[in-house]
């Protein structure tokens, strides 16, 4: 039950963060943690001559002090699927937009 109360909280949060309104300083967040996630890399790991022996991001992220960035990653990825519709191409992007307003109209029709 806790694990469910967790996830519910997560979906939750993951869809209210694709809240337009919210997008710059959430950005602006966001920037910050990659940039200390990058900062966090150890050094001998950058002097590595191998670059692709280097640690990844996201292999950085299964540690502690980054708790705060795994759990703004998922609505921060939602969120960028949600604006990268224009990106596609048009027909693909055409239905994207008719679907979401199916989304829109039905769920203004629960809301009545």
């Amino acid at each position: 039950e806790k694990q469910q109360s967790a996830c519910r909280h997560s979906v939750i949060k993951s869809i209210l963060e694709t809240d337009m309104s919210r997008h710059f300083g959430e950005m602006t967040k966001m920037t910050g943690h990659i940039t200390r996630l990058e900062e966090d890399i150890d050094d001998t790991m950058r002097a590595v001559e191998d670059y692709a022996a280097r640690p990844s991001l996201l292999s950085q992220l299964s540690r502690d002090r980054h708790a705060k960035l795994r759990q703004k990653f998922l609505p921060w990825m939602l969120h960028l699927a949600d604006i990268s519709n224009p990106t596609k191409k048009h027909d693909v992007s055409l239905q994207w937009v008719n679907c979401c307003y199916d989304e829109f109209f039905l769920q203004g029709d629960k809301e009545r």
